[in-house]
């Protein structure tokens, strides 16, 4: 689903919990984020935006340029959702595919094309 940060649950706490210790440790070189906004998002008690700091080279592909942009070495920009492709899968199992409604607007990336870059 579109706009849910996966962060903001609790066991997605502790997973940035995580992420934010292996900052710390020097563990992460490098750290690709894709529609999500961990900066501005994160707990009190996650310093994301210091951690983020610490990896040497941060992705970061959203709709806008937000906290975790300012932070992050790249911005990518995002496609919106009604100028992309994509697949679905319903609450009841039923698949679907995600047809673009509009033209390009921003001559943006989804977040399927990036990874397909990344590889």
């Amino acid at each position: 689903m579109h706009g849910e940060n996966e962060h903001t649950t609790p066991s997605g706490r502790s997973d940035l919990a995580a992420l934010s210790k292996a900052i710390d440790g020097g563990s992460v070189e490098a750290l690709v984020m894709l529609g999500t906004n961990p900066v501005f998002t994160a707990t009190g008690d996650i310093d994301f935006a210091a951690a983020l700091g610490k990896v040497a080279t941060s992705v970061h592909l959203a709709l806008v340029k937000d906290e975790t942009s300012a932070k992050s070495t790249w911005f990518v920009p995002a496609a919106h959702f009604l100028e992309s492709w994509g697949d679905y899968r319903g609450e009841d199992g039923t698949a679907a595919i995600q047809q673009p409604l509009v033209a390009p607007i921003f001559d943006g990336i989804n977040s399927i094309e990036m990874v397909a870059h990344l590889l």
